[in-house]
C-alpha cells in the first residue's frame, strides 16, 4: 500500500492531491523430476494492482468544472505447465501450455466502470537437434488464441554452427505477432463539464 503527493501548487491542471494505491502477488510452482534429463512444471500466480486520483479542473466559465477520476484496478491471473525431456542423446524438448486472463477496470481510460477483460491460451514447443557436432538445429514455434485479435501461429527456425571454440554463426528465420493492450483495442478517453463542481 502506498500514499503518494502528486500536482503542484497553482498549476489548475495538474493540481496539488495524493494518489492512493496498492499491489499484491502470490505465485504457486509445482516442479517433477524425473531424472538429470527430464522435468515437469506446473506454475500459477495472481497479481492486483489499484489506484484511486480524482481532482477537479477550474474552467474559465465560472461555475463548471472538469472532475477527473483516473482511479483503475487491474488484475492478471496464469497457469502454465512445461514438460522439458531428453528425446534421443542428440536431441532435446520442451512443450507447454499456458491460460491468462487480465481484467481491467478505469472510468478514465474506457469511458466506464465496468471491467474490460481479455483472456489468451497458447501452446508453445521447441526442438533442439545436434544433428553435427558442430551443427545445432532449433525448430518451434508458438500457437496462441486471444480474445481481442484471434489465433495465430509463430514459427521458428535456428541454425547454429560452430567452427571453433567461442565462435558460433547463426542463422534463422521466425514469424511474431504483437499482442495490443486493452488501451489500444477499447480505449476511449472523455472528459466532462460538470456544473455542479464535484466528482
Amino acid at each position: 500500500e502506498n500514499s503518494t503527493g502528486a500536482g503542484f501548487p497553482g498549476n489548475a491542471g495538474n493540481p496539488l492531491r495524493t494518489l492512493e494505491g496498492g499491489s499484491s502477488y502470490a505465485q504457486l510452482q509445482w516442479t517433477r523430476s524425473y531424472g538429470p534429463d527430464e522435468e515437469l512444471r506446473l506454475s500459477a500466480y495472481y497479481q492486483r494492482e489499484t489506484g484511486q486520483e480524482r481532482f477537479i479542473i477550474p474552467t474559465p466559465v465560472p461555475g463548471i468544472t472538469i472532475p477527473v477520476d483516473a482511479g483503475h484496478t487491474t488484475s492478471r491471473s496464469n497457469i502454465e505447465l512445461q514438460h522439458t525431456f531428453q528425446a534421443r542423446p542428440d536431441m532435446r524438448v520442451v512443450w507447454g501450455l499456458e491460460a491468462r486472463k487480465d481484467s481491467v477496470t478505469s472510468r478514465q481510460m474506457f469511458n466506464t466502470g465496468d471491467a474490460q477483460t481479455t483472456s489468451l491460451v497458447r501452446g508453445f514447443g521447441n526442438l533442439e537437434w545436434r544433428i553435427h557436432p558442430l551443427v545445432l538445429i532449433n525448430a518451434g514455434g508458438t500457437l496462441e488464441h486471444y480474445s481481442l485479435t484471434g489465433t495465430s501461429l509463430a514459427p521458428r527456425l535456428m541454425a547454429n554452427f560452430q567452427p571453433m571454440a567461442g565462435q558460433t554463426l547463426r542463422v534463422g528465420v521466425s514469424k511474431a505477432y504483437r499482442t495490443p493492450s486493452l488501451a489500444e483495442q477499447k480505449g476511449d478517453v472523455r472528459y466532462y463539464y460538470s456544473p455542479l463542481g464535484t466528482l
